[in-house]
């Protein structure tokens, strides 16, 4: 065991967080949850990104197990739904505890759907809804979030239903980790992602063959879809190396879409042309340049960095030594804890 990793530990936490019967995006929000990667604000307040208080209570630290469980904004729903024997078991304990009692069906289901999938989804709205109403002015929550939840499981599992009869496509866990560049070459790790209508950004890091941080950013991209903000991470990763003195480059990019239209220089995205063309101009100038795909659970640190330049007030920050939240990302990476992504064969 290293530095205290229980490997069957893991592999019980994820097994149960893949059985729920629930979208893709929300199996990988629960094990962000379970890991306490949401940004928050008492996990922006570490890296002097802002307050750490809650911005509707004012008067509580934003944890996750507050922004999900604990909060006035979303407590009084929990309470109209938990039974009343299992209200002390369900606000009870820390977040892992907390994660854990409802992912092993500690309550009933609902009307034919299964508790575990309902809480997880429910997690998921919160989440969103809450960030939504943040930073839209005009947006309101649905009116009866208990029915409206329910409806679009119904709605998954007829679908998963009618899927599965029309096609089963073998898969099997394999495990993900960061993979370190070889000797002499410096590895960039870049993402984007567009989080609501104003909230799209990018950001990266660049590391040697052990792992060591050389350098960081995030950036505010503004109005713009997750491909484009893909592209700028790209972009401003390049232009950060380049601007360091690197020569190789082995770069890192969890979205194929993107990798493909960078070695193809082709798009249909009209913002995204120029971006292109920035991009494929810079990988022909004199140094070596290495193109990669690599799975989003490898490239943690640069979504981590991403949801920072989403919610920047300027352009760009760079990073020449490692904040304290992506401090411990580094350090797993370097430690090489992998991650279970379930592939198709």
């Amino acid at each position: 065991m290293l530095c205290e990793y229980d490997h069957d530990h893991v592999v019980d936490k994820w097994d149960h967080i893949w059985k729920l019967q629930v979208a893709e995006r929300i199996k990988y929000f629960m094990w962000l949850v379970q890991h306490n990667r949401l940004l928050t604000n008492s996990t922006k307040a570490k890296m002097n990104l802002g307050h750490a208080m809650c911005n509707f209570c004012r008067n509580m630290e934003e944890t996750i197990l507050h922004a999900l469980r604990d909060c006035a904004l979303v407590k009084q729903m929990w309470l109209s739904i938990i039974p009343f024997k299992a209200r002390s078991s369900f606000f009870g304990g820390d977040l892992e505890q907390w994660v854990q009692y409802n992912l092993r069906r500690n309550i009933k289901g609902l009307n034919g759907i299964r508790w575990e999938d309902f809480w997880a989804t429910t997690c998921h709205c919160l989440w969103i809804w809450r960030n939504r109403e943040l930073h839209e002015e005009n947006y309101n929550r649905p009116m009866q979030p208990v029915l409206y939840i329910m409806q679009r499981l119904r709605e998954y599992y007829q679908a998963s239903k009618v899927s599965g009869t029309v096609v089963s496509v073998p898969k099997r866990v394999s495990w993900i980790r960061w993979q370190p560049p070889e000797e002499g070459w410096v590895k960039v790790n870049s993402d984007g992602a567009s989080k609501g209508e104003q909230m799209a950004g990018c950001g990266g890091l660049i590391r040697d063959h052990r792992g060591h941080w050389l350098g960081g950013f995030a950036k505010f991209v503004g109005v713009g879809s997750a491909f484009v903000a893909e592209l700028w991470g790209v972009l401003e990763g390049l232009k950060y190396a380049k601007r360091k003195g690197y020569r190789k480059i082995d770069l890192n990019i969890d979205s194929v879409a993107v990798m493909k239209v960078i070695k193809s220089g082709k798009t249909n995205s009209s913002l995204g042309t120029s971006l292109v063309k920035s991009i494929k101009k810079l990988l022909d100038e004199d140094w070596e340049v290495k193109i990669s795909h690599s799975y989003r659970e490898a490239n943690r640190s640069a979504d981590a960095l991403t949801s920072m330049g989403c919610t920047l007030n300027y352009n760009i920050v760079y990073f020449e030594t490692c904040s304290i939240n992506i401090r411990e990302l580094i350090h797993a990476d370097v430690l090489g804890i992998s991650t279970p992504r379930l592939i198709s064969l």
